[in-house]
């Protein structure tokens, strides 16, 4: 059941480690087989198709965030658990809470501004999203692809998709197609045959990697022929971090999501703070 059915306070804030902590990282270049033409046609039809077949605009889910940090003196995990609340094109509210179910921290975005409350803290932060702190954790350009296909695992619809090639390891094609801001570009595995991306990549002009998820564990979700990835990891993070966000109790919203749904009102007592 959804922390929204719960009637759980939305009182805090989500992880900046999943929309923040993804900082740019080193290179990297798939490998592929190029594909004979009318291959390359087919799987591009596929894609297309795939593309249309919708799975709904918004997502209730729980949710559990792994961050594990590696380094030469050792290494350390770290788990939150909560209540996702997201839909297009980058609205997210992500309540964590304590294993009593009471809330530690909440945070919602609407693509453009933020909040975060610190129940602990008894403060609550906000600003926009391409303040000076908040970009010095963002990859350069991730600021201006919509949120929500990043986490279900979908693409907005594109025109110039470029099929690559084949990939080595039999998972299917990597396609190619520009982003948003008009200066990177996106790189994705799409299988034709399942119609679902296994990986997507932000990579820039000079071939620097920015973004580099992995969708695993689809689940059907809602309609019987709408899947959702159960598992998304991000890894190749600076500090040799790897992020890990399992969904649970996957369902569309509905059609009473609002712009509402998004805005978090301070608790009487707590401390408001500007970010720049």
């Amino acid at each position: 059941m959804s922390w929204r059915k719960r009637g759980q306070p939305a009182l805090a804030l989500f992880l900046p480690g999943f929309l923040l902590l993804l900082a740019g990282c080193a290179g990297f270049q798939p490998k592929f087989e190029r594909p004979p033409a009318r291959e390359g046609r087919a799987v591009a039809a596929a894609f297309a198709a795939a593309g249309n077949h919708r799975c709904g605009s918004s997502l209730d889910a729980e949710v559990a965030v792994t961050a594990s940090f590696f380094s030469l003196t050792g290494g350390r995990t770290g788990r939150i658990s909560g209540y996702l609340l997201a839909g297009e094109p980058s609205l997210l509210k992500f309540v964590a809470v304590n294993p009593l179910g009471q809330p530690l921290l909440v945070f919602v975005s609407d693509g453009h501004r933020f909040q975060t409350v610190l129940v602990a803290e008894g403060k609550g932060y906000e600003g926009a999203i391409r303040s000076r702190t908040v970009q010095r954790y963002m990859p350069a350009g991730f600021v201006d692809q919509p949120l929500f296909p990043w986490l279900v695992g979908h693409v907005s619809p594109v025109t110039e998709v470029e099929v690559l090639g084949r990939d080595p390891a039999g998972k299917g094609y990597w396609l190619t197609f520009p982003a948003p801001d008009g200066i990177n570009r996106n790189l994705l595995l799409f299988d034709p045959a399942a119609r679902l991306v296994r990986r997507r990549i932000l990579e820039n002009h000079q071939g620097k990697t920015l973004l580099d998820v992995h969708y695993e564990d689809y689940r059907p979700v809602g309609r019987e022929e709408c899947r959702l990835p159960g598992i998304i990891t991000v890894n190749r993070l600076p500090h040799n971090t790897t992020l890990i966000i399992e969904m649970m109790n996957m369902e569309p919203a509905g059609p009473g999501l609002t712009a509402a749904d998004f805005v978090v009102t301070l608790p009487p007592g707590f401390e408001r703070v500007e970010v720049r």
